[in-house]
């Protein structure tokens, strides 16, 4: 590891939390899935996977505009959910299994008969 300035590269990084996510995973799955927003999140999840550290820090950034919309604790908890790309993996297969789910419900059960 390389030393810059009497640092070492990791003397910044914000520190990776080991919390339990499901909770708010399957909430959000939830949300998004009832605003029919599943496949634009999908797709925005998925290009954010490289970059979901600097997208965590980047909400940080924006805590103060958004908050007047979503309350600040869940922007802190959404923070610490995209410190770790496989946080995102278990957000997309959330979103995928509440939106099968969904399917399932408004057909009755029934297979969808346009395939």
């Amino acid at each position: 590891m390389a030393i810059i300035f009497g640092f070492d590269g990791n003397a910044f990084a914000a520190p990776v939390s080991e919390r339990d996510h499901t909770a708010l995973i399957e909430a959000l799955a939830s949300r998004i899935v009832r605003w029919r927003m599943a496949a634009p999140a999908v797709v925005t999840l998925e290009s954010l996977k490289p970059v979901a550290r600097i997208a965590g820090q980047a909400l940080v950034v924006a805590a103060p505009l958004v908050s007047f919309i979503v309350p600040p604790q869940m922007i802190a908890d959404v923070c610490d959910l995209l410190q770790t790309p496989e946080n995102i993996d278990a957000l997309v297969a959330a979103i995928e299994r509440a939106e099968e789910r969904q399917q399932q419900y408004t057909n009755g059960g029934r297979e969808d008969e346009r395939l």
